[in-house]
């Protein structure tokens, strides 16, 4: 369970310090283009709310009611906190070019986490909304949790696992080896 909360934790302030890097650079410098994006640094990535589940998982009709009341509940406290941790232009410079230094290094996972903290002075106001995002989403995490059987929290983590494979391209074969 603590390598659960401290991978939610993790996660958490990675979505946090990327997302709003990521969606306001997806557009630089070419005008007309909409759509998805790129992934990569200053791409648009996906960030998975704290209550939305993989579709390997299905619910009851009283699961979707709870967590229904659960997103009502928490989805404008959690929308604005993240508001008012979002980096400024110049953090999202500096978070953009030491993210994408540690990359070429091969940093990942947690060593990517201390290079965003050391790239950026965070104020007290974006520290206070950073740590409260995180509570929220434990909350949120542990609340939903708390609604599922144990087959549907072993596919919650296998799923969550894959998806954490996703980023390790240099242990995969090339697409097209046979």
């Amino acid at each position: 369970m603590k390598k659960f909360v401290r991978f939610m934790f993790v996660a958490a302030f990675v979505a946090i310090v990327l997302a709003p890097m990521m969606a306001s650079a997806q557009d630089e410098g070419q005008p007309g283009r909409r759509g998805r994006g790129q992934r990569g640094p200053g791409g648009q990535g996906f960030q998975r709310a704290p209550w939305q589940l993989p579709r390997a998982v299905t619910l009851t009709d009283e699961q979707k009611t709870k967590l229904a009341e659960i997103e009502k509940k928490y989805s404008e406290k959690l929308q604005a906190a993240q508001q008012k941790a979002r980096p400024t232009d110049e953090q999202r410079t500096a978070l953009r070019e030491a993210f994408q230094k540690a990359r070429e290094e091969g940093k990942q996972g947690e060593e990517l986490r201390k290079v965003a903290e050391e790239a950026v002075t965070w104020t007290d106001d974006q520290k206070k909304a950073r740590e409260e995002v995180t509570s929220l989403t434990k909350e949120v995490t542990d609340a939903v949790m708390g609604l599922l059987t144990d087959e549907q929290k072993k596919a919650v983590e296998e799923a969550r696992q894959r998806r954490g494979q996703r980023g390790q391209r240099g242990n995969r074969p090339p697409r097209n080896a046979a």
